[in-house]
């Protein structure tokens, strides 16, 4: 089969996975423009009544930050990774075409992987795709890499004894420092957890990852049928469980809770990859930006970017001073913070900024002061979208 062929065939197995949702999920029906959850502007914990989804007919957008991800379609998954990770929405869900979903918390998911474990095959190659997704999305846009990062502790030393049982009690593969674990552009036959050192994945030997003792490697290929795109060379001397595709199945039908483990390492892999797609102030502050017209964003004047830059450092420090202030409920410095931040607007001509940051003076001078917190709210989102429409001009 050709790289492009297996491009566009789907990671979905229908069939099987309309039988894993039914089997662990309850259906719902969502009106056209009602969320079916919605982003969190900080990363916490998942909601105990987080779910999964599977949309069975209709139309689901996807965003962050008001900016279009992708567009779901019946038979596709969304929804999986904050809630296999344990963490916020990332994204929200806002239904375009009336949508009937079946949704499944952790708890159903878990018991119902153990009973059907092929489905964590499926799984780890959707997510795979997905990750790929942002990548080459990431690239599209010129966006400069994150640093790499440290997997490992997906399996915790109580999981790793119970892989280790699974597996039939083997001694772990060990290798010396610089040894090869993996070759780009080999065979995948297995995939890895590592229970001792340190291995580097690399590209054009360039770090794109590490791995600790409890992360997973190499699942990617392995489930996607495809050559190996890195190599794998041990920092330090390392040990590993190689595990297959019988052994995975194996694995997950012997222990729910390894299933989902297993998973949660390529989630968070996944996770890492969509930060990509979102700017922080921070990151893009720190970007070589070319001259640009920005007039539209934010009332921006055509700035260049060591200006520009500026802005975002300056801009991001005071709202940073602002939030810090209200924390503290320290009123001077919360109002200090807010002249300073509408003068500096003033001067670029952010108009929307500044005009959170006149509101922000108001209220605190002439009241509401109780509608501070949802101005300082209001703002940071602002700025947010500033930098991530920056961005988008930057890609054009």
């Amino acid at each position: 089969m050709s790289s492009a062929a297996r491009a566009n065939e789907s990671p979905i197995d229908t069939q099987t996975t309309l039988a894993f949702f039914r089997s662990a999920g309850q259906e719902q029906t969502f009106a056209p423009a009602s969320k079916i959850y919605s982003e969190a502007r900080r990363m916490g914990k998942a909601a105990p009544d987080a779910r999964l989804y599977l949309l069975v007919s209709g139309q689901v957008a996807l965003t962050r930050n008001k900016r279009p991800l992708e567009l779901v379609m019946p038979g596709e998954i969304f929804g999986a990774t904050s809630v296999l990770c344990g963490t916020s929405r990332m994204a929200s869900a806002t239904v375009l075409k009336e949508a009937v979903v079946l949704g499944v918390d952790l708890a159903r998911f878990a018991n119902t992987l153990q009973q059907m474990p092929d489905f964590a095959l499926i799984m780890m190659r959707l997510l795979g795709t997905r990750m790929q997704g942002s990548f080459a999305r990431a690239a599209k846009l010129g966006l400069p890499p994150l640093p790499p990062p440290v997997n490992r502790d997906a399996l915790g030393a109580t999981l790793i004894n119970e892989l280790r049982h699974a597996l039939g009690d083997p001694q772990p593969i060990r290798m010396d420092q610089g040894g090869k674990v993996i070759s780009a552009g080999a065979a995948a036959m297995f995939m890895y957890v590592l229970v001792e050192g340190r291995v580097a994945i690399t590209v054009d030997d360039t770090v794109v990852e590490r791995i600790g003792p409890g992360g997973v490697f190499g699942e990617m290929a392995l489930v996607g049928g495809s050559a190996r795109a890195a190599d794998a060379v041990t920092e330090v001397a390392s040990a590993w469980y190689p595990i297959g595709r019988k052994e995975l199945t194996h694995v997950t039908l012997t222990s729910a809770e390894l299933g989902v483990a297993l998973l949660r390492s390529l989630c968070r892999r996944v996770m890492h990859a969509g930060f990509l797609l979102s700017e922080s102030p921070a990151r893009l502050a720190a970007m070589p930006l070319p001259r640009l017209d920005i007039s539209r964003i934010g009332g921006l004047k055509m700035l260049q970017g060591r200006t520009l830059r500026n802005f975002i450092t300056e801009a991001t420090a005071l709202v940073g001073t602002i939030e810090a202030a209200q924390a503290a409920n320290d009123a001077t410095a919360l109002l200090a913070a807010a002249k300073a931040l509408k003068e500096l607007t003033q001067k670029v001509g952010a108009e929307r900024l500044n005009f959170y940051a006149g509101s922000l003076e108001t209220v605190l001078t002439a009241g509401p002061r109780e509608a501070a917190p949802n101005v300082v709210t209001a703002m940071r989102e602002e700025l947010q979208d500033t930098c991530d429409e920056v961005r988008e001009q930057i890609g054009a």
